[in-house]
């Protein structure tokens, strides 16, 4: 049960967070579609192909994804890592094909 609060909060959270960086000059679905970022299984952004703006936003959104993470695992007395696998496993299961995931040390298109 706290497993399907946990993700049931980490969808809100990316759902409001990806909106917050669509103000953004680039944000994170354009980056995505374009090939400039991909998720990681620790729940966080990586970096496929520089440009300009995605440094600042792989940052920005790392942070704010991290911040929530945390406050997630404190809350359901749960691991940090253990939190951010749950999110990332989610985040790379719902990436859409031809975007990017981070699989087996290298980035691949899905």
């Amino acid at each position: 049960m706290r497993k399907i609060f946990t993700v049931f909060f980490l969808c809100l959270f990316l759902t409001a967070g990806f909106a917050a960086t669509a103000e953004a000059q680039l944000s994170v679905t354009d980056a995505k579609a374009r090939g400039l970022v991909g998720e990681r299984p620790d729940g966080l952004l990586g970096i496929v192909q520089s440009a300009p703006g995605v440094n600042e936003l792989v940052s920005s959104t790392n942070a704010q994804r991290l911040d929530r993470y945390r406050q997630v695992a404190q809350g359901n007395n749960t691991p940090l890592d253990q939190v951010q696998a749950l999110a990332g496993e989610r985040l790379m299961n719902e990436t859409p094909r031809g975007q990017y995931i981070f699989l087996n040390g290298r980035w691949v298109q899905k």
